[in-house]
């Protein structure tokens, strides 16, 4: 299991975290994983179901993700693949936040985009 790029460093374990408190507490805590997401992300989220974000998570019901298999960071993005789903997160003044979750691929293509369960507009 590769965990990082070249050099694992600070930013690739502090997305990894960032992106494993998210999915544990949205199955258990939705309100506190709703701190975890960007504030777009947050905003579609509640739009798209028309109710408040804990709600909404609940309605999304993200499924087990699984073991984490990689962590890849770009600048001010992050992308954290489980057996299960991918997670992208963006830096903010307070940390790394989710801007998807639930993602997977729905091609081989690669240069098709991910469906995600919880994204920002």
């Amino acid at each position: 299991m590769a965990i990082g790029g070249c050099g694992a460093g600070a930013a690739e374990s502090d997305a990894r975290s960032a992106a494993d408190s998210f999915l544990d507490a949205a199955g258990t805590d939705p309100a506190s994983a709703c701190e975890r997401l960007a504030p777009e992300t947050r905003r579609a989220l509640e739009e798209n179901t028309g109710s408040g974000c804990d709600a909404a998570l609940r309605q999304v019901g993200l499924g087990a993700a699984g073991a984490a298999e990689s962590v890849d960071v770009a600048g001010h993005g992050a992308q954290v693949r489980y057996e299960g789903d991918t997670v992208f997160l963006a830096l903010f003044d307070k940390g790394w936040l989710v801007t998807a979750a639930g993602c997977r691929r729905t091609s081989d293509d690669r240069s098709e985009p991910y469906d995600c369960d919880v994204e920002g507009g």
